[in-house]
């Protein structure tokens, strides 16, 4: 059996799902569901879109593809340190990251982590937002402060009037 295969198959059961086809595909934030090897076996068209590849482009890939240095390299290791110990640093907890797109420019993103079992095998679910526009506006909102803390500030003694 090759990493991307799995005994049990996501696409088929995913197109036999209506209510789950429809709350996955229309989903605004991005949904990705990897096997315990990393390897992505589903994703809806808002991950592939934030990440600016086509689906069929991911499905079958390793999911560290779409993280830069030293996640990338660190992932399978990530994966298996869990698998070993159970220890939760990233599921159910959410953290920011940076993810990185097929054109190689990196972004901020809020991922949160899932695991789960089917049978004897285990996978696991990241939801992804784009913080992209939250991250502009706060440095936006800073840079507007500063000016305004320059312009409030009270200038040297002669400038003043009595």
């Amino acid at each position: 059996m090759s990493a991307s295969e799995s005994p049990f198959n996501f696409h088929d059961h995913f197109q036999n799902s209506d209510f789950f086809r429809s709350i996955f595909e229309t989903a605004i934030d991005g949904v990705i569901i990897i096997n315990k090897l990393g390897v992505i076996l589903l994703l809806n068209p808002s991950a592939a879109a934030l990440f600016g590849f086509q689906e069929e482009e991911l499905v079958g890939k390793n999911v560290n593809m779409l993280m830069p240095e030293p996640h990338s390299g660190q992932h399978h290791q990530y994966i298996k340190n869990h698998l070993e110990t159970g220890e939760k640093k990233i599921i159910g907890i959410g953290r920011e990251v940076l993810g990185l797109r097929k054109d190689g420019n990196l972004f901020p993103l809020r991922l949160a982590v899932s695991r789960f079992t089917i049978g004897e095998d285990i996978y696991f679910t990241g939801i992804i937002h784009d913080l992209s526009a939250q991250k502009e506006a706060e440095k936006n909102l800073w840079f507007l402060n500063k000016n305004l803390e320059k312009w409030l500030s009270p200038g040297p003694a002669s400038c003043r009037k009595a």
